[in-house]
């Protein structure tokens, strides 16, 4: 298998929404190589992911799994050992999280790979990144793109936006610690070059940077997806209506959410790619 500079792997499961535009996204902002690994899917997220690779000649490659119960920790983990010596750099990230640059260059699909150069060194090991989360914008059905449809957060104060996601090298992984960082031979950093501390596995007890990284966290969907959620449970659990609950659902919504529209910038460049799926 050729080796690549920046992987993307993805745990999903019954995605047949929105899983062409997050793989077009991923792909637009540099990724070379997208791993999809289908947990317990009976939708046509296969054959969409499919079709992009068979009109795009994207670097898809597709996994099954089958196992009931928590199994986001063990896909993680056997997914990086089989590929970690066939990429330099590699994102763990959810379906419905999009990585971005917030200020993105006329040489857009390099800016992610530009910023990793920028502390590549034989001292990091793995760089971190803040997200922004977002509600549903008042829609009940979902909109058909996330990136234009999607466009209320919360307070960007909100300890959910101080959660993280980590660039790892995986020849230098020594334990996975959580979705969201892992232990590494080396030092892992922000992109503005300084260490943090960790708390709770997921956030940074320092205030959140969104510059030049960060990812935007389409956490409830519209009103349908989130009760399709409830219905199916999560990868990590699978027990209807509780791992996604009304009381959640309510509290990314309301007068106290904020307008962000940054991620909108790629918004025709993904467009161009989608007429060319589309043709």
């Amino acid at each position: 298998m050729t080796t690549v500079e920046l992987t993307l792997l993805t745990l999903t499961r019954n995605s047949e929404r929105h899983i062409q535009e997050h793989a077009l996204f991923h792909h637009l902002v540099g990724f070379d190589r997208l791993i999809y690994v289908l947990h317990l899917c009976e939708d046509s997220t296969e054959k969409k992911l499919n079709e992009l690779k068979d009109k795009l000649g994207i670097d898809i490659i597709i996994h099954k799994c089958k196992t009931v119960g928590r199994v986001q920790m063990g896909v993680y983990k056997s997914m990086i050992e089989k590929y970690k010596d066939t990429t330099t750099w590699m994102l763990p990230l959810d379906d419905d999280e999009y990585v971005h640059a917030t200020q993105p260059s006329i040489k857009y699909n390099k800016d992610l790979k530009g910023f990793l150069h920028d502390l590549n060194n034989n001292d990091i090991a793995g760089i971190s990144f803040h997200s922004k989360v977002f509600g549903p914008s008042s829609h009940i059905v979902p909109p058909k793109c996330r990136l234009t449809g999607y466009t209320e957060r919360l307070p960007i104060t909100s300890v959910s936006n101080y959660a993280i996601k980590t660039f790892i090298k995986p020849t230098r992984l020594k334990e996975l610690m959580s979705p969201h960082i892992q232990k590494m031979d080396g030092d892992v950093v922000r992109f503005d070059g300084r260490p943090f501390q960790l708390i709770d596995g997921w956030r940074t007890q320092e205030v959140p940077i969104w510059n030049p990284v960060c990812f935007n966290h389409y956490y409830t969907g519209s009103i349908q997806c989130w009760s399709d959620r409830q219905q199916r449970g999560s990868t990590n659990d699978l027990r209807p209506a509780h791992a996604y609950s009304m009381t959640e659902f309510i509290h990314h919504t309301g007068e106290h959410m904020e307008y962000d529209d940054t991620i909108q910038k790629y918004a025709g460049w993904l467009d161009d790619l989608r007429e060319k799926v589309n043709a």
